[in-house]
């Protein structure tokens, strides 16, 4: 376990923007070990997966959740590297191993797009969770979980069975932001039974159904463990982020942490490449509290 002193030993390594965004970040303490592929059997088809591991035994594991329409590097950053290959990259570095995954139907995994769910991907977030747990070169740790965006109502929904949770731009208000992304014709056409449409794929009324029954803001009141919520001030795509995530962490029992810095949707992965690995250094630190 990193110590308070190994801290506050190490912070010369931790960069100033960090420091803006928590008290606390973590400071590099390795290097990162080459990614591992690997593949996760659950009832409804396999999951494609990477697993990032610190070059030291790891102080605490994490399983990573896209959003929507992404996959497990998730969107490309400003260095060209997916923005969760690069998160978890800078995590490793700080001594938290990670499990990336495809949700069924997205990259590599099993499945058809067009049948994704919220649902479904809390589903295969459960079963991932529970191989992450099974895996000895992870330490050991009971490991979190982190959503990111449409990701954190699958971090949500299997966040009891996790050690902690974190959400980086969560959805928040389901019906706003798909409509906003969508369009409410989407809707109408799902509530009749049909499909819609979707560039060149579909998505089956379930995936609506899903959406306007999911309530992560009940969701995260409710979880009875640790919460780091980042919400940008400039996210366009979940717009009021900070101050529905500070009215969240006023009414939570449980610890809860929030940041909200002045970024967008990418949290500055593409547009602020120092801020983001700031976000992942202020995630570490959670991810490593004990």
């Amino acid at each position: 376990m990193i110590t308070r002193v190994a801290l506050v030993a190490l912070m010369a390594l931790v960069p100033a923007t960090a420091r803006a965004f928590c008290a606390d970040p973590a400071p590099v303490v390795t290097a990162a070990q080459a990614d591992r592929i690997l593949r996760i059997d659950t009832r409804a088809g396999r999951l494609a997966a990477t697993l990032t591991l610190p070059g030291a035994p790891p102080q605490a594991a994490v399983l990573m959740l896209h959003g929507y329409t992404g996959s497990r590097d998730e969107f490309r950053s400003a260095a060209g590297e997916g923005t969760f290959t690069r998160a978890a990259q800078l995590l490793a570095e700080r001594g938290v191993a990670s499990l990336r995954i495809d949700f069924r139907g997205s990259g590599e995994s099993d499945g058809a797009w067009e049948d994704t769910t919220p649902d479904s991907q809390a589903q295969d977030a459960a079963a991932a969770l529970a191989a992450l747990s099974g895996l000895p070169e992870a330490g050991g740790h009971p490991p979190a979980v982190l959503g990111f965006s449409m990701g954190g109502l699958a971090a949500l929904s299997a966040g009891p069975a996790a050690s902690r949770v974190v959400l980086w731009n969560p959805v928040v208000e389901p019906r706003r932001t798909f409509e906003a992304i969508l369009g409410a014709a989407a809707f109408a056409t799902a509530a009749t039974g049909g499909d819609v449409l979707v560039g060149t794929t579909g998505l089956r009324p379930g995936f609506f159904a899903g959406i306007d029954a999911a309530r992560p803001q009940d969701a995260a009141l409710r979880l009875p463990v640790p919460l780091l919520i980042v919400a940008g001030g400039r996210d366009t795509v979940v717009p009021d982020g900070p101050s529905i995530a500070d009215t969240l962490a006023r009414g939570r029992t449980a610890p809860t942490q929030m940041i909200a810095p002045p970024l967008g949707h990418d949290l500055g992965a593409v547009s602020d490449l120092a801020a983001f690995d700031a976000v992942v250094a202020c995630t570490a630190a959670f991810l490593l509290l004990r």
